[in-house]
């Protein structure tokens, strides 16, 4: 037995060196790989971010605007009372201030002519426009709806389009009681006959 166990002996060593030689072949490996990661390049959105201060619509700081930020002046809401409460105005009319950052009463008027009012609309700009609307129902008798009309003509400016759109909740939010949405980008949209038949079936 001994003379066994001394032939087996000297090759204990060898097996433990190929081991050893394993081990940092597998290390060199590992490095090797650590080395390329940190050589490839790096995802896409971490290296855009702004060019000439413009965002990538995919990047995640691109977040878009859907709400102008805009105010609302107490006359508006002053005027609308004054109109479904007291019956004072038959519409009114709102803008925004030059700089963009009120809406305010432009107009208001006691004028029954619905031909006139529609001369009040600007052919190329927006508005929003409050109108006690009265109209006979079938089988109903007089009725008398408030509608919110959004005055967006297809010759208005781009911009002014967009922020008219993005305040005009701002503005509707402040109104309680209307009853009648419309929007209109012509003159064939708000005509009576369609503001009528809208009124009539309730929206």
């Amino acid at each position: 037995m001994k003379g066994y166990i001394d032939i087996l002996a000297p090759s204990a060593p060898e097996t433990s060196s190929v081991s050893q030689r394993g081990e940092k072949e597998g290390e060199r490996a590992f490095q090797s790989s650590r080395q390329n990661e940190r050589r490839s390049p790096q995802p896409l959105i971490i290296r855009y971010s702004t060019l000439s201060g413009h965002h990538h619509p995919h990047h995640p700081a691109f977040v878009p605007t859907m709400s102008s930020g805009v105010g609302v002046n107490d006359q508006c809401l002053t005027a609308f009372q004054d109109l479904k409460l007291k019956k004072k105005f038959k519409y009114i009319i709102f803008n925004l201030n030059k700089d963009l950052t009120e809406i305010v009463v432009e107009k208001t008027s006691d004028n029954q002519s619905y031909d006139d009012f529609l001369g009040d609309l600007p052919e190329t700009e927006c508005r929003w426009v409050i109108y006690d609307f009265e109209f006979e129902k079938e089988g109903g008798g007089k009725r008398n709806k408030i509608i919110f009309l959004s005055w967006s003509p297809d010759d208005a400016k781009i911009k002014q389009k967009m922020v008219f759109a993005s305040s005009r909740d701002a503005l509707k939010r402040s109104l309680t009681g209307v009853a009648v949405e419309i929007q209109g980008t012509d003159f064939s949209e708000v005509a009576y006959e369609s503001v009528l038949d809208k009124a009539n079936r309730g929206h």
